[in-house]
């Protein structure tokens, strides 16, 4: 097997966004899918943010101690950096326009938008250019 035909893509994946416990797909006033474009873990976004990340962790010593406040900050920071773009996000009645302060927002206001994306980024099988067929 070539493993070349397992080589993640950088092209961004759109991710239909699902109610937080119901699992349905989630629809604009027209019927069309509320969906975020996003990038995944392989993807330049997400290891220059990572490798920051890690970078501030390790230019501070060892006697800095991390927050659950900062690596939730970290968190969002990271995921915010994987999304390029979503297609029908409304917020408070209004249509959200994509930016990197405004993908923050929605990330630190609903929790379970977080943990979607996070999975989806976190799914490598979203970015390969090919399936397995062996």
């Amino acid at each position: 097997m070539d493993l070349a035909t397992l080589e993640p893509t950088a092209d961004s994946v759109p991710v239909p966004l699902r109610h937080p416990t119901t699992n349905e797909r989630l629809t604009s006033d027209e019927g069309a899918p509320i969906t975020i474009s996003i990038v995944g873990m392989d993807s330049e976004q997400f290891r220059t943010r990572h490798r920051a990340i890690i970078n501030r962790r390790l230019n501070a010593g060892k006697k800095v101690k991390v927050t659950a406040e900062e690596i939730e900050a970290e968190s969002i920071d990271t995921i915010a950096a994987c999304i390029t773009g979503w297609q029908y996000v409304e917020l408070d009645g209004k249509i959200l326009e994509f930016s990197r302060a405004n993908a923050k927002t929605l990330l630190t206001r609903l929790p379970w938008l977080r943990e979607q994306l996070d999975e989806a980024i976190a799914d490598r099988a979203n970015f390969l250019k090919t399936s397995p067929t062996t």
